[in-house]
């Protein structure tokens, strides 16, 4: 946690000139490392999920607490009931494509969170 909240996000929104499509756009450096989520836990969109897996996100360390892979298969169970009563949840589908580019990087194992290196790997292109 650190010290002064308020400067963590002056900072942040200095360094970032309040380019929010960079600011999260550029998820591999996360500005100043863990000052994005710090900025993210004080705000409306706060989630114990950023306190949980933000700092591991950011280290690239994911101990598996949920693999990957079954989030994956969640995503398609979900998707293929959605079809089935011709409901389109395009959120889903674009995280299952995520999911299963992190699959192909051999991150199956690995915590769900693992999903952020395909994020990453986008981004870079």
């Amino acid at each position: 946690m650190l010290a002064d909240p308020e400067s963590a996000k002056e900072k942040c929104y200095k360094h970032w000139d309040y380019d929010y499509p960079n600011l999260f756009g550029n998820v591999s450096s996360l500005c100043y490392k863990f000052c994005i989520l710090q900025v993210i836990s004080q705000g409306a969109i706060s989630a114990p999920m950023f306190s949980v897996k933000g700092p591991s996100m950011v280290k690239a360390t994911y101990p598996t607490a949920f693999p990957l892979k079954h989030q994956q298969k969640d995503l398609r169970l979900a998707l293929g009931l959605a079809e089935s009563v011709t409901q389109p949840i395009p959120v889903a589908a674009a995280a299952n494509e995520l999911y299963k580019v992190a699959k192909s990087y051999g991150l199956s194992d690995q915590d769900f969170s693992a999903v952020i290196e395909a994020l990453r790997a986008k981004l870079q292109h």
